[in-house]
């Protein structure tokens, strides 16, 4: 049964990293930080993968869209999930491409 709102789904894709060890937070919007920054920041080898999660159904507004373009073009991995299956099939193969980059 697919998720139904944002808090189910993050919270399905905080336990999956939980379990797969990686180094995640959960960003907190307030007055000092930028509007739009996406919900979910994780570190992996050094390298910043960021997930802006959705309510099933929903999708990013026009800012959250702007900041997450701005991320990638920082380099950064980024996506927007509305589900967290789809969220933990593409963070094993972004967390796959980063391993098989940092492979010595």
């Amino acid at each position: 049964m697919p998720e139904k709102n944002e808090k189910n789904v993050q919270d399905a894709i905080v336990r999956w990293l939980k379990k797969q060890n990686l180094w995640h937070m959960k960003v907190h919007g307030g007055p000092y930080q930028r509007a739009g920054i996406p919900d979910l920041l994780i570190i992996f080898h050094g390298e910043v993968i960021w997930i802006e999660v959705k309510a099933t159904g929903k999708k990013p507004s026009k800012l959250q869209t702007v900041i997450m373009q701005e991320l990638l073009d920082q380099k950064c991995f980024v996506n927007w999930l509305d589900d967290s299956r789809r969220a933990t099939d593409w963070l094993r193969a972004v967390t796959d491409e980063i391993r098989d980059r940092h492979v010595d």
